[in-house]
């Protein structure tokens, strides 16, 4: 070879060194990483607003949970009056029962004068005397008294002192009636007389038993 060429080889070879030498000392750069973008800087406003919204949510929360506890409390007001419901209204009922007698006693005759007319009837049946065919009577607990259609054990408050009362479960209704002041006729029935109609219990039940 001449010495050109020898030349021309080298100096090849030193620019194909040179390149990768420049390739690695590339390689070993690190990334640029962009600097962190800062968050802005919230106005006055803008804090004064996050301040309410979360003065806001912690007086919701503060609401649901007395919400929550208020329903726990009337829950358990309910469950404790009705636990003494049954025991309640029957001592009323009982109470009552001089003026169930009494009725039973003047409407005896009326009832087997009118089951023997029934029997003589084509359809076995005529109006009920009693109620006057309409179905209903006064109720024997509250129609009497002062305040008729209201429970008579709480006085229409509902109450039991700060309790629910027993005997309504705090509805301040009469609990035979429902504050309608009428109970079903005990002596017919649907305000009808037949002649095998049994004659009524000697002891008084509300419309709800």
């Amino acid at each position: 070879m001449s010495k050109q060429t020898h030349l021309i080889i080298a100096a090849i070879v030193a620019a194909l060194l040179i390149y990768q030498f420049a390739s690695c000392r590339k390689s070993e750069v690190p990334p640029l990483i962009p600097p962190p973008v800062e968050a802005p800087t919230p106005t006055p406003e803008e804090r004064e607003a996050r301040i309410d919204q979360n003065l806001a949510a912690d007086k919701g929360a503060e609401a649901q949970r007395l919400a929550i506890a208020a329903a726990e409390v009337k829950r358990d007001q309910r469950e404790a009056a009705m636990a003494r419901t049954r025991t309640v209204q029957n001592s009323v009922l009982l109470s009552r029962s001089a003026v169930w007698e009494s009725m039973l006693a003047s409407n005896r005759t009326a009832m087997i004068e009118t089951r023997k007319a029934a029997a003589k009837t084509p359809g076995k049946s005529v109006p009920c005397p009693v109620c006057k065919a309409s179905s209903y009577m006064p109720c024997l607990v509250c129609a009497t008294t002062a305040k008729p259609g209201v429970c008579t054990v709480c006085n229409g408050t509902g109450k039991n002192f700060n309790d629910l009362c027993p005997a309504c479960i705090g509805s301040g209704k009469c609990f035979s009636c429902g504050g309608t002041k009428v109970s079903v006729c005990a002596f017919c029935d649907d305000g009808e007389i037949f002649s095998d109609t049994p004659m009524p219990e000697r002891f008084l039940k509300s419309n709800a038993q």
